[in-house]
């Protein structure tokens, strides 16, 4: 008896066809493949693995590929091989078409070359001997200098009216700005003398040629004017009243709050008092701590003697602030170098308001002043009508002490015993 089965009778297995399988722990799961698909258990964490059933077909042959008909391929030159060596390699004929080729591009080449050079020296020639007959034409000689003569007049007309302009403006100005002094208006004479002194430095006064009156009347104006600039932008508050408000600031030592350092940005000092090397420490009742102004960047302060009858010399100068510092145990202020000079005017430190007293008289601080107009090499009287001996007005040496209304960010010395400025 036949027993009939549906469809292809499936031939066995001619091969033996392993597989391998990763489990997800990781293990690793080889063995044969069947008949059937079947499914292995990991002995690691258990999971099932399913196992395709072997392929009942046989491999399929490699196909044969044919010959390919042609020239044969030309072997690509190895480093150092040389293309004659590669040519060696190819037919005759195909060897005589490529040198002929490679002979006709290296000459056209060449030739190509040699043709560029010389028009491009053809053409240097023929613009040089334009050139020359260009340059050598009566006609065009004479253009050539009269454009010149007309360029350098223009510039010396330019120069000459900006000149003519800063010296209007240097006459005006310092003329306004001393008159607008003695009617008492310091901040219009401050803009005008200021003015007046940028005047003079654009015009280069003094020069070397000035005579001495020219020199000295620079130098009053320079004088007057960077003095009465000072004196109209001291701090906004007094220097006590400023470090009290400063005391009261939230921020952490050596910081400012923005509110706070506002009132003292830009702002001036002039202050009065006996020169200690590199510093000068005051006592105050401001939150127990002293006043220290840094005299470090100050080299001008070196040059300067000391008094008569001082041990340590006594200065009045100005500066703007570069900065205001909180530290444990003091206030630190510190100028900006470039704008600290010493006071040499008895009029404009009049304006001040430090009143004088016994020990603290005209004639004192007229010596002082004079001493670092000396300094300075600058002239003593700075405005007219100012008396280089005692200055305007009368001698007060003769009145009865009495204590100091300091003047905005102003301190002086009130004695040698004291030997300590007084601030304000």
């Amino acid at each position: 008896m036949r027993l009939a089965t549906r469809g292809r009778t499936q031939r066995a297995v001619e091969r033996e066809q392993s597989f391998a399988l990763d489990c997800e722990c990781g293990q690793q799961h080889t063995g044969q493949r069947r008949r059937r698909p079947h499914t292995i258990v990991c002995n690691t964490c258990g999971a099932a693995l399913f196992v395709l059933p072997a392929n009942p077909y046989p491999v399929p042959p490699e196909p044969q590929r044919k010959p390919r008909k042609g020239p044969p391929r030309r072997k690509d030159t190895a480093p150092g091989e040389s293309l004659s060596d590669s040519m060696a390699e190819l037919p005759a004929a195909t060897a005589d078409r490529v040198g002929s080729f490679v002979r006709r591009a290296t000459a056209a080449t060449t030739g190509s070359l040699r043709r560029s050079v010389r028009s491009a020296g053809r053409h240097i020639a023929a613009a040089t001997r334009a050139t020359q007959e260009f340059l050598s034409n009566p006609v065009t000689l004479v253009i050539l200098g009269l454009l010149l003569v007309m360029g350098v007049s223009s510039a010396w007309m330019v120069r000459r009216s900006l000149r003519e302009s800063a010296m209007a403006t240097y006459r005006s100005r310092s003329e306004a700005g001393f008159r607008a002094f003695a009617e008492g208006d310091l901040s219009t004479a401050a803009d005008d003398l200021m003015a007046a002194a940028r005047a003079a430095e654009r015009l280069g006064w003094p020069d070397d040629e000035a005579d001495p009156s020219e020199r000295h009347e620079v130098a009053r104006v320079r004088v007057a004017a960077r003095e009465l600039h000072a004196l109209t932008h001291l701090l906004i508050d007094p220097l006590p009243d400023l470090l009290r408000k400063l005391a009261d600031d939230p921020f952490p030592e050596g910081r400012w709050s923005p509110e706070a350092a506002r009132r003292y940005d830009d702002g001036w000092i002039v202050w009065e008092g006996p020169l200690t090397p590199g510093q000068i420490d005051v006592p105050t009742d401001i939150d127990g701590r002293t006043l220290r102004l840094d005299l470090s960047n100050l080299a001008f302060l070196a040059e300067l003697p000391p008094d008569d009858d001082a041990r340590v010399p006594e200065a009045i100068f100005a500066g703007q602030l570069a900065s205001i510092t909180r530290e444990p145990g003091r206030y630190t202020i510190r100028l900006q170098p470039e704008t600290a000079f010493l006071w040499q005017s008895m009029q404009t430190y009049e304006e001040l308001g430090i009143p004088f007293d016994f020990t603290h008289s005209r004639a004192i601080v007229q010596q002082r002043l004079k001493r670092q107009a000396a300094v300075n090499g600058l002239p003593i009287e700075v405005f007219p009508g100012e008396d280089a001996d005692n200055g305007p007005g009368e001698d007060l040496g003769d009145e009865s002490p009495e204590e100091p209304a300091a003047a905005s960010a102003a301190a002086r010395a009130a004695n040698e015993a004291a030997a300590a400025p007084e601030v304000r």
